[in-house]
């Protein structure tokens, strides 16, 4: 609330009216006012050739929605649609649009209604309204409306003034009675400086109405006290409903006068744009005869009172509604934090007395308060209380209803209240074991198992432990260790290997399951491998294979190698009886003549394997360069093989018939 003197300057009033700008087109009603219950429906129909065909049919309620739908395919450039309620509430758009773009109506002030989302709101009744749109191209539909409820449960707004039980109990502003002037009480609202407003107070409205601001002008002359009010909250005519109230005090206590919005006998009220609001809006003007107040001439104390389903359902909010959820807690948990709620007193000007707070449920007894009742709320004020789990509860999950009531009349208590919830979980208990197991030389004997049991209730608890598919059971009584006896035959008829501990149990009063959980490893190792040659390679002279004998399990060869290198499986083979590997010509020829030493590699062992490449040399004919050591002897053959020649020749050559 803020009180304006009628001296203030020009600049002043200029700067107040431009500050206060923000305040009088809010953009939506605050989310805190609660949630919205569906009212009734809204359809939107498209005219063809064949008639009307409905395109979609919506829920809405009290607080603006924005709806979105689509055209059917197909649609011209140009259509008509037909905009329905189905409801017993008044139903208000705030725009309907194709493509963004608002309707061609045949009245502007239907065209102006309906093109923006500026609070400007056109009534839709049942009978519905017939739009025309041009320039259509996606189809894309936008509405933005409500729906009020048939009935409400809103209370006015009680401004200076103290209304309790059904009466008003007292008033708090005062008029000095330092305006004198004539104010018109006609068929229009009047041009009124808003920076001369006697009292400009904030509504914040819990019925779908918009935050706004409300402004009150008082004046008088020698016969009447004249009050003026615009109220930006209350932007819906609402046939009868709506009222401004002046309650002063008189000397015969307080009396209330009222100008309702189609009747009364001080004034006149009318639902208009001015130049305060580019929106309709409620507009009271009132003339109160001077002499119905009882009054002298001296200070008048006085209060306001304003309704137009725009009120307030309840008067005290909660900072917590719906369900708030406690975290959840393992049995034996420290105590938590508690949940701080505030509670606010929406209205400005009514206190809410006292406030009784309860917890209600089939757990009611497992949440704790603090305090339980609240003496006052003053108005505009806050307060808080507290409320959390109890300590101590068991596994399972608590609710109960949280409820804030208050009087407003010996039979009549309005409440608003908010659920919470608990879950109390089982300890999540841990199962360890302080050693992995180890077999030797294939044979494991006896094995003792011992699992540690970490959990916060030393609750008995029975394990299974699964070695190898070999499984045993035991019992955890108090915080003792779980120990698992394994006999030698148990254990050794597992083959040599690697095997899983795994421990689990089932759930018990405070604790949750244990999961197969792998605690520790068992194991096995195989016997040695004894391997021994029976032929190595021998010696390879340059054509076929070379064959190596080993005295070992076949199926346990791995591989050949030369170094540290594979031989690769293209150049051998291996076969049955014991173990035969065979390398192959191909492989043979691409070694140098030489001594070489393959190891096999068998699953637990390895063994060498000898193989020498020794290729035959071949006599020359004739001596090699360098052969000087006998080059005489050749000379004296030579020349002796020379001399029985010639004498062949010539012996040849004295027989007759000869040539030579």
């Amino acid at each position: 609330m803020r009180n304006k003197g009628k001296s203030a300057a020009f600049m002043l009033a200029v700067a107040v009216v431009l500050a206060m700008t923000t305040m009088w087109l809010p953009s939506a009603p605050p989310a805190a006012q609660g949630s919205d219950a569906v009212n009734g429906t809204y359809s939107i129909e498209l005219l063809t050739p064949d008639g009307y065909v409905t395109v979609g049919t919506e829920e809405f309620g009290k607080y603006p929605q924005a709806w979105e739908l689509w055209l059917p395919a197909g649609h011209g450039s140009e259509v008509t649609l037909h905009l329905t309620k189905q409801a017993d509430g008044l139903g208000f758009a705030d725009s309907l649009l194709v493509d963004a773009v608002a309707p061609a109506a045949s009245s502007t002030y239907v065209e102006k209604k309906l093109a923006l989302n500026d609070l400007d709101v056109l009534e839709i009744t049942s009978e519905g309204l017939e739009l025309h749109y041009t320039g259509v191209t996606t189809g894309r539909i936008t509405l933005t409306a409500l729906i009020e409820p048939e009935e409400t449960d809103a209370h006015p707004f009680y401004l200076d003034s103290q209304f309790v039980d059904g009466q008003y109990q007292s008033v708090s502003a005062v008029y000095g009675m330092d305006n004198f002037g004539t104010m018109a009480v006609d068929d229009s609202p009047g041009e009124l400086d808003p920076a001369a407003a006697f009292v400009v107070y904030e509504t914040k409205p819990t019925t779908g109405h918009p935050d706004g601001n409300a402004w009150i002008w008082l004046s008088h002359d020698a016969d009447y006290l004249y009050a003026a009010l615009e109220w930006g909250s209350d932007n819906t005519f609402d046939y009868g409903e709506d009222f401004f109230s002046v309650i002063a005090q008189t000397p015969d206590g307080l009396k209330e006068f009222t100008q309702w919005s189609d009747r009364g006998d001080y004034g006149q009220a009318f639902f208009a744009y001015t130049d305060l609001l580019p929106y309709q809006h409620m507009c009271y003007q009132m003339a109160i005869p001077l002499a119905e107040l009882g009054n002298t001439g001296g200070p008048i104390e006085l209060g306001f009172a304003l309704y137009g389903t725009a009120g307030v359902s309840t008067n005290v909010s909660l900072s917590v509604s719906g369900t708030h959820t406690f975290p959840a807690a393992v049995v034996g948990y420290a105590p938590l934090t508690p949940l701080t709620v505030d509670a606010e007193n929406l209205d400005p000007s009514w206190g809410t007395y006292q406030l009784d707070i309860t917890l209600s449920g089939a757990d009611a007894g497992s949440f704790v308060l603090d305090p339980t009742s609240i003496t006052n709320i003053p108005a505009g004020g806050k307060e808080s209380f507290t409320v959390v789990p109890d300590t101590g509860l068991p596994t399972g999950t608590y609710t109960a209803t949280v409820t804030a009531s208050w009087a407003t009349s010996p039979t009549t208590r309005l409440s608003v209240g908010f659920d919470v919830s608990f879950t109390v979980t089982p300890a999540s208990p841990k199962a360890l074991v302080g050693a992995n197991l180890e077999g030797i030389e294939g044979a494991v004997g006896a094995r003792t198992i011992t699992v540690t049991v970490a959990d916060t209730y030393n609750e008995p608890i029975t394990l299974t432990c699964d070695l190898g598919g070999v499984k045993k059971t035991a019992t955890r009584t108090g915080n003792g260790d779980v120990s698992f006896d394994y006999t030698a035959a148990e254990l050794n008829v597992l083959p040599p290997g690697w095997f899983n501990i795994v421990v689990s149990s089932a759930a018990t009063t405070n604790n949750q399951a244990i999961a197969e959980t792998i605690v520790g490893t068992l194991t096995i190792n195989p016997p040695p491998l004894t391997l021994t040659v029976i032929q190595h390679f021998g010696t390879w002279t340059g054509s076929g294979t070379a064959t190596g004998i080993i005295d070992g399990p076949y199926d346990k060869f791995m591989n050949l190698y030369l170094g540290n290198s594979p031989v690769g499986a293209g150049n051998f083979k291996v076969a049955e009886g014991s173990t035969v590997i065979t390398l192959l010509e191909n492989y043979l020829k691409t070694l140098a003549d030489g001594s070489y030493a393959f190891w096999a590699e068998f699953s637990g062992g390895t063994i060498y394997l000898d193989l020498t490449v020794e290729r035959p040399v071949a006599k020359p004919l004739f001596p090699q360069t360098g052969d000087g050591a006998s080059s005489m002897g050749w000379l004296a053959v030579l020349l002796l093989s020379a001399a029985g020649l010639i004498g062949v020749l010539k012996w040849h050559s004295r027989q007759p018939g000869t040539l030579i």
